[in-house]
């Protein structure tokens, strides 16, 4: 039997890390002001400085004036960058108030099946950013949540709603059902399996890709794709709903209907669209609430991902079955819901609101119409959500703004930090949800100590728009509880290099982004390769002080798929740099022999210190213990017999103290 190891990472400079924290053991505060500090599942709100977003066609056979609004906030005074195909332009974004960028109307999505450059790149270099957009032509607009990239994944079911449907009028309009898939990394392969007959736009208008049949396409970076039902010759649904995304990397995706009936036959139809969550980050709990002033009830839509899956709805009327999912990836409607509502269900499923058509469902004519919006289900509660609610263009009448929110019963709310005294329309005892109306155009910010969701919508004559105030990023399916593992190394008096590492073998996460809490005379250098939201393994990037002669501060969350984090903080004072700069490293020798059939690892200790060392399979389950216990310092030598070890890979997990080394190693005979 022999262990070889594969890990690029085998041998680091680990004896002047452990020398670095030995003499703080215990301590969280550590020499040269440093600090970490790890979190599973914190409630913390994750935020991004990057963004991604493509837009689905809206209808335009009236000739209203069209607009798409891209509406950029943040917390903290930045510049904002906006690039569209090497374009590029500039945000002053000042704390609280959302900047308008007025997207040109070249960008908007209009073919089906050409891959374009119109994927719009949205990023900050110094502050989190808070993003939405909304497409308008006279009475029929939606608006989206800009879900980051860190929030992207690699399975997708598709949310829309049928082509435009009406007795009188479906065979001369032709107003589909559609989506927009983005891409923001070179060679993307995508493969797409229809849930209806698409058309293409690309050479012949007559091609179709066949409902149920796949077909893969390939993007790059800052590419979009539209892809479109067939034009509508019956009452057929002609939905695009239940269409599967499978990518090699990770993409966004937008689900829509140029101008949809809701129920179908209902008038007027109006444009929806919505940035979709991915598989990876549906929830097995959602709560919400009836849309102000509506009559007769929402629309919601529920996607399972398991067979024979039961969706089960609880309002102050009782609880029962709202839908038995025969396949894995069915989805179903219903389109009367009118009181506050619990959803649960044994497996992850996504739950998608929809406003009715102001018709609905009298044939009464109001001051609504159709939108859709992804619900945020529990486990992406967080805290502090922020959220903007959206100017109107300056001929357009004002919407009357709502938001309803959701949060742990019994806990107080507050916005913008005053306390919340209304009382909630509904409470269960485990959640309570509240409705606010009249918000003005600005931006918001909600918590509670066990964090909160947030829908916003905005009412105008024959029109409406709504959107999820914020969607979690996380992958709630993950058993991952473990905080990213850091080494943190101090190359010069200026410069600390911080090593990541979360390990992606099943059950397990791998990384999502390195995010900057405060930051002050010091820059965050990372490394090119990495790319946020890919679930890497490791992950690394460099603190660097500007100005040596001045004090430097950074707070740094290195974030797991899984939602735990770690942070960083580095303090410099240019009065200890001399201290630090005299610092040296010394390799630790981490070597398994290839001649016998032990397991062997050598370090040494510069201070007595805790030291773990185990031995897992690919399935994330231990399976050696080998150093659990404070040790001394000096040289140590540890050994196991692996020959009962099943051939195959394994990987190694060596922590000291607040440091750790990790590798892969091969069992073979």
């Amino acid at each position: 039997m022999t262990i070889r190891s594969t890990s690029s990472i085998f041998c680091l400079s680990i004896i002047a890390i452990v020398s670095f924290f030995a003499s703080r053991s215990g301590a969280q505060q550590q020499p040269n002001g440093l600090k970490i500090t790890e979190h599973s599942h914190d409630l913390l709100s994750i935020t991004s400085r990057d963004y991604w977003v493509a837009f689905p066609e809206n209808y335009s056979g009236d000739g209203g004036k069209q607009y798409i609004m891209l509406y950029v906030s943040s917390v903290d005074s930045t510049t904002a960058y906006i690039e569209v195909n090497g374009q590029i332009d500039t945000l002053a974004v000042v704390p609280g108030q959302p900047v308008v960028y007025n997207v040109p109307l070249i960008w908007e999505m209009t073919t089906s099946d050409t891959v374009e450059n119109k994927a719009l790149h949205v990023w900050s270099n110094d502050a989190a950013l808070f993003v939405d957009f909304n497409s308008h032509i006279d009475y029929t607009s939606d608006a989206s949540y800009v879900i980051p990239n860190i929030g992207w994944g690699l399975s997708y079911i598709v949310a829309a709603y049928e082509s435009f449907n009406d007795s009188n009028y479906s065979h001369y309009y032709d107003m589909p059902s559609e989506f927009v898939i983005i891409a923001d990394q070179d060679s993307t392969s995508v493969m797409i399996t229809p849930a209806t007959d698409l058309r293409s736009t690309r050479g012949d208008s007559s091609l179709v890709y066949k409902a149920g049949m796949p077909f893969t396409i390939q993007m790059g970076r800052g590419q979009a794709v539209q892809y479109k039902a067939v034009k509508i010759t019956n009452t057929s649904p002609f939905d695009v709903t239940g269409t599967t995304i499978f990518a090699s990397k990770h993409v966004g995706v937008v689900g829509a209907t140029e101008c949809a009936n809701i129920p179908a036959n209902y008038p007027y139809c109006d444009f929806i669209c919505e940035m979709i969550p991915p598989i990876r980050t549906w929830g097995k709990t959602y709560y919400t609430a009836p849309l102000y002033g509506r009559v007769g009830g929402d629309t919601y839509l529920a996607i399972g991902t398991m067979a024979n899956q039961k969706i089960i709805r609880t309002d102050a009327n009782g609880t029962g079955v709202f839908a038995k999912l025969a396949n894995p990836h069915d989805h179903y409607w219903q389109h009367d819901i009118a009181t506050p509502s619990s959803w649960t269900s044994n497996a992850p499923f996504l739950l998608v609101q929809y406003s009715n058509s102001s018709t609905w469902p009298a044939g009464i004519n109001g001051n609504y119409d159709p939108f859709m919006m992804a619900v945020n289900s529990i486990d992406h509660f967080s805290t502090p959500v922020i959220f903007n609610v959206l100017h109107n263009s300056l001929d357009q009448l004002p919407y009357f703004w709502h938001a309803d929110i959701v949060a742990r019963s019994g806990l107080p709310v507050y916005i913008d930090g005053t306390l919340l005294t209304s009382d909630p329309i509904y409470d269960d005892n485990s959640y309570a949800v509240y409705q606010l109306d009249s918000l003005e155009p600005r931006q918001y910010s909600v918590a509670s100590d066990s964090g909160v969701s947030v829908s916003v919508y905005g009412d105008g004559f024959d029109e409406a728009v709504g959107y999820s105030g914020m969607i979690g990023v996380s992958t709630t399916e993950s058993m991952d509880i473990a905080a990213p593992k850091l080494t943190v190394t101090p190359s010069s008096a200026t410069k600390t290099t911080v090593s990541a590492s979360d390990i992606s073998y099943a059950n397990m996460s791998g990384l999502s982004h390195f995010e900057i809490d405060k930051i002050s005379n010091m820059r965050l250098d990372q490394d090119k390769s990495f790319v946020e939201g890919n679930g890497s393994e490791t992950g690394n990037f460099d603190l660097v002080v500007a100005d040596p002669t001045k004090p430097a501060h950074a707070t740094v969350r290195v974030v797991d798929m899984a939602g735990n984090y770690t942070t960083v903080v580095k303090d410099y004072d240019p009065s200890a740099a001399s201290v630090a700069a005299g610092m040296s490293a010394t390799p630790v020798s981490v070597a398994p022999n290839p001649a016998s059939s032990n397991f062997n690892f050598k370090y040494s200790l510069e201070a007595d210190n805790h030291v773990s060392l185990d031995l897992f399979d690919l399935l994330g389950n231990r399976v050696l213990s080998l150093v659990n216990g404070n040790q001394s310092v000096g040289a140590h030598s540890v050994s196991a017999d692996t020959h009962l070890l099943p051939i195959g890979d394994y990987f190694y997990r060596l922590e000291i103290g607040s440091v750790v080394q990790s590798g892969r190693e091969v069992v073979s005979r």
